[in-house]
């Protein structure tokens, strides 16, 4: 993924360290949407989906935990979130990362760690976003496979049901007919043997349609 197309969100209420990240990373090649409000941030977000979140912890209003939280629900799975923070807490990192989090970096920031860190989150990205692709594909496939069996099942259920049923028809046609009241008797003993063979086909074709659906 190139830099140019990675849309990075930052929220930051520090005013002056949030427009130094912004100027760092534009200068890297990053495009970078700068709040300084995490309740802007979120209904920006809720819009906009980014690449990457850059997120402080410690705000007013809506401090980084509850905009993570918020942020989840509008099921960006893929897209990676840090924190920032000026104290790296083990119990801040242990909260953010049960929330979803998938790094913790320490103020003041360097700017290698910064760049490693958000290269490093954006090829895991990639790899989580093909293999969910190549699962994709392959439950598309699975169910065009089993679509094309049903429509098999379906033309032999109709291909063995039409068969004694055209033939149960003829027979109760040829009953009606008054030309032939002389072998009715024997007429309907053909259509018990007939019936059976058509309710056999259809129960032996459900059965199969089932098996193949499960």
């Amino acid at each position: 993924m190139e830099n140019e197309r990675i849309n990075i969100l930052l929220i930051d209420d520090n005013v002056m360290l949030s427009f130094l990240l912004k100027k760092i990373l534009e200068y890297h090649d990053f495009n970078v949407q700068l709040f300084n409000c995490s309740v802007s941030a979120l209904e920006h977000a809720k819009k906009n989906k980014a690449d990457i979140v850059i997120c402080d912890v410690y705000m007013p209003k809506m401090n980084g935990f509850e905009f993570c939280t918020a942020f989840k629900e509008f099921n960006y799975w893929e897209v990676p979130f840090i924190f920032l923070s000026a104290t790296k807490l083990d119990e801040d990192v242990r909260k953010g990362m049960n929330l979803g989090a998938d790094d913790f970096l320490l103020k003041p920031i360097k700017t290698k760690d910064l760049l490693e860190t958000i290269h490093s989150q954006l090829k895991k990205k990639e790899k989580v976003v093909q293999k969910f692709r190549l699962m994709e594909r392959s439950l598309k496939t699975e169910i065009a496979q089993k679509d094309e069996s049903l429509k098999r099942e379906a033309s032999i259920l109709s291909h063995s049901i039409r068969g004694p049923l055209s033939t149960l028809m003829s027979v109760v046609n040829v009953l009606e007919d008054d030309d032939f009241q002389d072998n009715k008797e024997e007429l309907i003993k053909e259509i018990k043997p007939l019936a059976e063979k058509l309710d056999q086909a259809i129960r032996d074709n459900v059965q199969q349609l089932n098996e193949a659906t499960y």
